[in-house]
């Protein structure tokens, strides 16, 4: 539901406007006739913005103030007719007001569960960075935004080094932990427009838009030197993991146009990194690009 005063100010504004002509000396509920349809106004605001609770507040308030203007008016001297019209009108508005909230309220409820499950479709829930899905999209989106432009785009691919060996010697759990771990890590180096996410496994991938394959190349050697110093904790011991990671990069146009082609490339340099001796970052161009790149 929306919160804050301005709601309620909004309902306020709504309510006094439907009730001024009421409050004109000479005129009654019969001369005014259908204008009291226009209730439906304020008390479709209260449900709109606040549920069945703003529904009802609303039309507590509206009926409190008819009711004492019927009552300022003709005292006790009402007239059976009268009386099941009041009745009537009220309990129509009561229930209108309870209807409409909440029908508001569950259609809120529903679009945010939607949004919450598209959500948790696209992300992981390990580490709660994009998940595979999540990546091909954005990237797709990346390359197309890079074909109608003249800026490059990059990818890193990270690999952790012999990860399934942290696996064996510490435990799933705590391999889930140190992947955690590395993916807050890969994400708090990253600024601006650029988005890390787990490509699956051990592996992330960062996608870097307007950035060509030095600046991919600086970012890739400063992730791999922050994991290379990092002392990851585990779940319930005070020893600490030691982890490294191979890196390399694939720039559009360069290295291919489509992301298909991107990843092969990615994947011979990822190759010639672990040939290298792993904790490397290597580019799908072969050349010298910066302090342990290749």
């Amino acid at each position: 539901m929306y919160h804050g005063s301005l709601t309620w100010g909004i309902v306020f504004v709504l309510m006094v406007i439907f009730l001024v002509p009421y409050a004109i000396p000479g005129n009654t509920f019969t001369s005014l006739g259908a204008y009291s349809m226009f209730v439906l106004f304020p008390l479709m605001a209260g449900a709109f913005f606040r549920g069945w609770k703003g529904g009802f507040i609303t039309w507590s308030i509206i009926s409190l103030v008819l009711t004492l203007k019927i009552f300022f008016a003709k005292s006790t001297s009402w007239s059976p007719c009268e009386i099941v019209s009041i009745i009537s009108f009220n309990a129509v508005g009561l229930f209108f007001s309870l209807a409409a909230g909440q029908f508001f309220q569950a259609n809120r409820q529903l679009a945010l569960d939607h949004a919450t499950t598209q959500k948790q479709a696209l992300t992981d829930p390990l580490t709660g960075l994009p998940n595979y899905r999540a990546l091909v999209e954005q990237i797709e989106m990346g390359l197309h935004q890079a074909c109608h432009s003249t800026y490059p785009l990059s990818l890193i691919f990270l690999d952790a080094d012999h990860f399934k060996q942290v696996n064996v010697s510490y435990g799933h759990e705590d391999g889930n932990v140190v992947l955690r771990q590395l993916g807050q890590l890969v994400r708090s180096v990253l600024h601006g427009q650029d988005i890390a996410g787990r490509f699956g496994g051990d592996e992330f991938v960062v996608l870097l838009p307007k950035k060509d394959t030095y600046q991919a190349g600086i970012i890739a050697e400063r992730i791999r030197a922050a994991v290379a110093t990092m002392s990851f904790a585990r779940e319930h011991a005070d020893e600490v993991i030691k982890v490294t990671i191979s890196a390399c990069i694939a720039t559009y146009p360069q290295d291919g146009s489509t992301y298909n082609e991107l990843l092969r490339k990615a994947d011979r340099a990822m190759y010639r990194a672990k040939g290298l001796g792993r904790n490397q970052v290597c580019a799908a161009e072969v050349k010298e690009i910066g302090h342990n790149v290749r």
